[in-house]
Parts: structure tokens; C-alpha cells; sequence
């Protein structure tokens, strides 16, 4: 499924894979993300962020992004850890803080960052199942952003 998708992205434009840690897969998920930018890795279009930081910053034109597995520290939190982590905050009219942890869509704005948690295609397992947290569609959600307007498009497939 990334192979796919990250095939059909770049008939279109550049892309940059970041591996964010989850709490549920620390290893088989970091093995996944080595294994992808390997397939890539004479791929000039494709740049990867493999590293085991919790919390990842990157630009794209007045965009602040950050990412996040989301299960550490606190959603209201992020924003301030934004400010503090990330030397480009000053720089930056947009900011965003991806995040998955709770495997369901929820987006807030907190101190002009917008926290979007995205939905997950994983089914459920039986932590999962035992919580009762096996009811939110699953799907991949991708965002476009324009270089000086922002997030412009929300992207979603529902499996």
C-alpha cells in the first residue's frame, strides 16, 4: 500500500516519507519504514525521515508542520512544544501538528496550530477490540497544502 501510494505521488511532485514511533509497533514499524526507502532509494524524488524522534518539524514554504505518533505527550501541549523545538516557528504563518494515536479524526485549534488527528487502516487487534476502540472507519488521510495559503484539500480513503 505505501509503495503504491508513494508511486502515484511522484508523478506529481516531490515526496518526503517521516516515520513517526507508535506506541503499539515500535519495531515492526521503524523495520517497515527501513524497508520502503530502501525500494526507493534510487528514487531522486523521494526523501525519508527514518529517525526515532518523537516529534518531527519540517517547512514547506510559509508551513509549519509537525508530526507525531501522538501518545506521549498531550494534544494541548504541542503547540507550546512546537514553539520551543522548532527554530522555524517565527518564520511560518501556517502551522500544523499531525498526529494518529487515537485511530480517529479529530482536528482543534489550539494557539494558532491546528492538531489533526488522522484515522488509521489498521483493523483491529484485541486491545483494541478488550477497549471497545474498534468503531471509527479506518482509511489513509493525506492533506495538500499551498505554499503561502496552507492547508488547502483534505484527502481521504476509507477502506
Amino acid at each position: 500500500l505505501y509503495v503504491d501510494i508513494i508511486e502515484k505521488l511522484i508523478c506529481v511532485a516531490d515526496v518526503e516519507v517521516v516515520f513517526n514511533p507508535s506506541n503499539h509497533d515500535y519495531t515492526n514499524g521503524f523495520f517497515l519504514a527501513q524497508v520502503i526507502e530502501t525500494h526507493f532509494r534510487n528514487c531522486e524524488n523521494v526523501k525519508f525521515d527514518c529517525s526515532i524522534a518523537h516529534r518531527k518539524y519540517f517547512v514547506y514554504g510559509e508551513n509549519l508542520i509537525g508530526t507525531s505518533h501522538g501518545d506521549v505527550a498531550n494534544q494541548v501541549d504541542l503547540p507550546m512544544l512546537m514553539a520551543h523545538e522548532s527554530k522555524d516557528w517565527v518564520n511560518c504563518k501556517h502551522k500544523y501538528f499531525y498526529i494518529h494515536h487515537f485511530h480517529h479524526k479529530i482536528s482543534k485549534d489550539y494557539m494558532s496550530v491546528c492538531v489533526e488527528a488522522l484515522r488509521t487502516p489498521s483493523g483491529t487487534d484485541s486491545w483494541h477490540h478488550r477497549n471497545g476502540y474498534e468503531h471509527a472507519p479506518k482509511a489513509v488521510e493525506g492533506f495538500v497544502h499551498h505554499k503561502k495559503h496552507g492547508q488547502i484539500m483534505r484527502i481521504t480513503n476509507l477502506f
